[in-house]
């Protein structure tokens, strides 16, 4: 009788920690999310806006749909702790074109998974603070060209590496 209650005991433990995990893996995606959203918004409005102004049409239509594509991505996750980085990738296919327009062709990524990689678990949103933090911290110029590099190693181990061209000041 007493493995037994010690059996059910350890199982409503291991329970409640599971329950908490997972709020507090919400709770850090809600925070990233209210974080990002103000940012990336209104960098996104300044190159919708300099399309728009320079009468490019069919960019701009493309720029409205992936815009469109990134953000009905990020309401989404809100309701969501982990996904396959199939899912992030796709997400940071359609960011990119937006930071390639925005910088011309001084912008460029390049990404290596192979299929099984493509199924690895990670945080919603994970990829995106990490690239808007090489865009603000590094100069991005026809002097400083940007590659940056996403992938996953033999072990499973996600890697983002970048060349770096510290900015003096924090503006963007």
């Amino acid at each position: 009788v007493q493995v037994y209650n010690l059996t059910i005991v350890k199982k409503n433990n291991e329970k409640e920690m599971e329950r908490l995990r997972s709020e507090n893996l919400q709770s850090r995606v809600d925070a990233l999310v209210n974080q990002i959203n103000p940012h990336f918004f209104f960098n996104s409005l300044n190159g919708l806006t300099a399309l728009v102004s320079a009468d490019r049409k069919e960019e701009t239509m493309e720029y409205v749909a992936k815009l469109s594509s990134i953000f009905r991505y990020i309401l989404q996750s809100e309701k969501q702790g982990l996904v396959p980085l199939e899912d992030e990738i796709r997400f940071l296919n359609a960011y990119r074109y937006l930071l390639e327009i925005r910088y011309s062709g001084k912008l460029s990524f390049e990404i290596e998974a192979g299929d099984d990689d493509l199924m690895l678990q990670l945080p919603v949103l994970s990829l995106l603070p990490l690239i808007e933090n090489v865009v603000k911290h590094n100069i991005i110029d026809s002097d400083h060209k940007m590659k940056v590099c996403i992938s996953v190693s033999d072990e499973k181990k996600l890697f983002i590496t970048n060349p770096v061209y510290r900015k003096y000041t924090t503006d963007d």
